[in-house]
């Protein structure tokens, strides 16, 4: 990897790291500068601003949930197996130093973050939601999971009920609450 991309990659983890914490407006070029050990003159030269920087940030957060659900796709043997996986997803970016996913920090925050980091915000979550009805209307089209309505609005509000979880779990530090709503969440699908 040539030099600037790799101080590029090194800027966008430091970022994504201090947002999942922070959220957009918990962090600024000049802490950013201190993590990677560069000036903030660098950090301008790789992303003119924080607008850029971040619109990058999140559609890189969205291209590895794709490819984390390609994963569990090719893995996972039947749709409540798939659903699992998904959780795991969202669970392991609690496990790591107590983090939220950084696209529902954006989200908390979309009313003082610009329009492209939005729109980037949004195109991840479509991209969960889309996975997560493909999997849940052929899930039960095979009978591997059971549940009532429309497989798109169940799977905007499973969506949503593990992004809140994931809220209240980080406010507790307490990871325990994730896995019990995640539990409660499988229950509601699962065909027993």
């Amino acid at each position: 990897m040539p030099k600037g991309e790799d101080t590029s990659e090194r800027i966008l983890d430091a970022a994504q790291a201090m947002a999942q914490k922070r959220g957009y407006n918990g962090v600024s070029y000049r802490d950013i500068s201190q993590v990677v050990g560069v000036r903030t003159a660098s950090i301008h030269y790789h992303f003119a601003s924080k607008e850029i920087l971040f619109t990058a940030l999140a559609e890189r957060y969205r291209t590895t949930i794709m490819e984390r659900l390609e994963e569990v796709s090719g893995e996972a043997d039947d749709a409540l197996a798939r659903v699992k996986g998904f959780i795991e997803i969202f669970r392991g970016v609690l496990e790591v130093d107590d983090r939220m996913c950084l696209c529902g920090m954006l989200s908390a925050e979309s009313s003082g973050v610009p329009d492209a980091v939005n729109v980037e915000v949004r195109a991840f979550f479509k991209v969960c939601e889309d996975w997560l009805t493909e999997v849940l209307a052929t899930g039960r089209e095979a009978r591997e999971v059971r549940f009532t309505g429309a497989a798109g609005d169940r799977a905007k509000s499973f969506l949503a009920v593990l992004e809140g979880a994931m809220m209240v779990a980080h406010s507790f530090h307490d990871i325990g609450r994730f896995d019990t709503v995640a539990s409660t969440v499988l229950d509601g699908i699962n065909p027993k």
